[in-house]
C-alpha cells in the first residue's frame, strides 16, 4: 500500500513538471476562507523540489480576514502559528495567459495545506469541499453543476460603475466592452475553463458570467481561478471588478435602485454507474424523483446553516429578501423567488438551482455545504415540505444569527468538520461581526463595507 502511495505521488510531481514546462515562474495557491486567493511564487528552478516537499506557508493564512486581519484561533495561537506546507493537488496545473503582460510565463498550482507535525489536513476550504464530494461518491452518486456569477466593473480612480444604468442585456452596452469580454472569455479558455454566455445585467456596472455544467470538484476549481482571473484581467485595463455583493446602496441615475451581486448554483446528481440523473423521474407530475425530493428536503432543513457559509460577509445579509434573493426557505418548479428552484427540462435539463449564495461567496464552500445539507436529506428520507410553503421559516438576517445557526447545527458540524466550523466561525465574528453593525442604514456603514470587501472580495 505504502509502494502505491508513493508511487502514485512520483507520478503526480512528474505530471506537475511536465505541465510547467516553458514556465518561468509558479504560482503555489490555495483559497482561503473568504475564497481569497493566498500562496506564493516561486522561480521554476524551485518547482519539482516543492512539488515533492510542499512550500510552507503560515496556517493561520487561511483564516484572515478581508483585509488580512488576523484571527485568533486558539490551536494555532498555542501552536505558535506555525507554517504548514502548501501540497499541489493533480490536475489543477494552469498557466495564466494574462500574467506579466507576456512577458514572462506564469503557471499556478491550486494546493491544500498540511500540518507540518503529522502531515494531517488542515480545514482549508477546498478540502472541505473534496471531501464531501468523496462522501457523495461513496453513496454511487456525483454532482453536475454550473453557477452564474455577477460582478461589477469599477473605474480604477473613482471606483464609479463603467456604465450608469440599468443594462441588462443591452447588446450596444455589451458591445462597449467587448474587447475587455473577449479578453476574459479567450483567456478562461486558455485556461481551461469553458463559459456558456456573457451579459450586461440590471446595476450599474454589472455584469453576469455563465459556467458550463461539468462534474465535480472541478467546477469550484474553476470558479475560483475564474474570479482571481477576471480582477487580474480587469486591473491590466485600469479597472476595478468586484464580487462585493453590494457594493452600493443607490446610484445616481437611479436613487431607489438596490443592486446586489449573486452567484447562483446550480446542480444536479447523477449515478455513477448507470449515468442516469438521479433527480429526475418520468413518473412524476413534476419530474422531480424521491430522492431528488430529500435532496431539496436537506437543502431546506440546514438552509440557516448554509447562510453562513453561502452569504458569508456582513455586506451580504443587505441582500437577503431584497428583489432576486430569497427570503423565506421555500422551494419551487420554476420561480425565480425562491431559495431552491426545481428546472424541469426532461432527464437531461432537470436540475436545482440553489439562488441563496452571494457572489462573495467561496465557490467551496458553496459545494461543500449544498451536498453536506442534501446527503442529510437522503440519509434520512426528509419529508419535502409542499411547494412555496407560507409558513416557511424566514432566513436570518445577519451574519452573527447565521454563524449562530452554523455553530448548533451538528449534523453540518459534523459534516464540514468541527475544527473548521470552529475556525471559521471564530474569524467571522473577529473581523466582520464585532467590526460593524449589521445592517447600519447610513451611508458612512457602507463606506466602511467598501473598505473592507471591494479589493479582493
Amino acid at each position: 500500500m505504502f509502494q502505491i502511495v508513493v508511487t502514485a505521488i512520483m507520478e503526480n510531481i512528474k505530471q506537475f513538471v511536465k505541465d510547467a514546462e516553458g514556465c518561468d515562474f509558479v504560482r503555489f495557491t490555495l483559497a482561503d476562507f473568504n475564497g481569497i486567493p493566498r500562496g506564493k511564487l516561486t522561480h521554476i528552478k524551485n518547482f519539482e523540489r516543492f512539488c515533492q516537499d510542499g512550500l510552507n506557508m503560515v496556517i493561520v493564512s487561511v483564516g484572515l480576514g478581508p483585509s488580512s486581519e488576523v484571527p485568533n484561533i486558539p490551536k494555532i495561537t498555542e501552536l505558535g502559528f506555525p507554517d504548514g506546507p502548501m501540497i499541489p493537488q493533480p490536475g489543477t496545473f494552469h498557466k495564466l495567459p494574462w500574467a506579466a503582460n507576456g512577458k514572462y510565463q506564469v503557471g499556478e498550482v491550486l494546493c491544500e495545506q498540511n500540518w507540518q507535525h503529522d502531515n494531517s489536513p488542515t480545514p482549508v476550504p477546498r478540502a472541505i469541499a473534496r471531501q464531501q464530494i468523496e462522501r457523495l461518491e461513496k453513496m454511487g452518486m456525483k454532482i453536475l453543476s454550473a453557477t452564474e456569477v455577477e460582478f461589477q466593473i469599477l473605474e480604477k480612480d473613482t471606483l464609479e460603475p463603467v456604465f450608469p444604468g440599468q443594462d441588462i442585456f443591452v447588446q450596444s452596452t455589451m458591445a462597449q466592452f467587448e474587447e475587455l469580454t473577449f479578453d476574459i472569455i479567450t483567456n478562461l479558455k486558455e485556461v481551461g475553463i469553458e463559459t456558456e454566455n456573457f451579459h450586461p445585467e440590471q446595476a450599474p456596472g454589472q455584469m453576469e458570467i455563465a459556467m458550463k455544467p461539468i462534474f465535480g470538484l472541478k467546477q469550484a476549481d474553476n470558479i475560483f481561478v475564474m474570479k482571481q482571473a477576471i480582477r487580474e484581467i480587469c486591473a491590466s485595463k485600469n479597472l476595478t471588478a468586484t464580487f462585493m455583493t453590494t457594493p452600493y446602496k443607490s446610484y445616481p441615475l437611479h436613487p431607489n435602485l438596490h443592486a446586489f451581486n449573486g452567484f447562483h448554483f446550480n446542480h444536479s446528481l447523477w449515478d455513477i454507474e448507470s449515468g442516469a440523473n438521479k433527480l429526475y423521474d418520468a413518473t412524476k407530475p413534476n419530474g422531480l424523483s424521491e430522492l431528488g425530493s430529500y435532496w431539496i428536503a436537506g437543502l431546506l432543513k440546514h438552509a440557516p446553516a448554509l447562510c453562513a457559509l453561502q452569504c458569508p460577509t456582513v455586506n451580504c445579509s443587505r441582500r437577503i429578501g431584497q428583489p432576486w434573493c430569497p427570503d423565506k426557505i421555500i422551494w419551487s418548479i420554476g420561480s425565480r423567488l425562491v431559495f431552491t428552484r426545481v428546472k424541469k427540462q426532461g432527464e437531461p435539463g432537470l436540475y436545482l438551482e440553489n439562488r441563496l449564495p452571494s457572489a462573495a461567496a467561496n465557490p467551496y464552500l458553496v459545494m461543500a455545504s449544498t451536498i453536506a445539507a442534501g446527503i442529510d436529506g437522503i440519509i434520512n428520507k426528509m419529508q419535502l415540505p409542499i411547494e412555496n410553503d407560507p409558513n416557511a421559516a424566514s432566513f436570518p438576517r445577519t451574519l452573527e444569527e447565521s454563524l449562530k445557526a452554523l455553530k448548533e447545527d451538528k449534523v453540518m458540524c459534523s459534516a464540514l468538520g468541527e475544527e473548521f466550523v470552529e475556525w471559521y466561525t471564530i474569524a467571522k465574528t473577529e473581523m466582520e461581526v464585532a467590526v460593524f453593525k449589521e445592517l447600519d442604514p447610513t451611508p458612512e456603514a457602507l463606506e466602511a463595507e467598501r473598505k473592507m470587501y471591494l479589493k479582493f472580495i
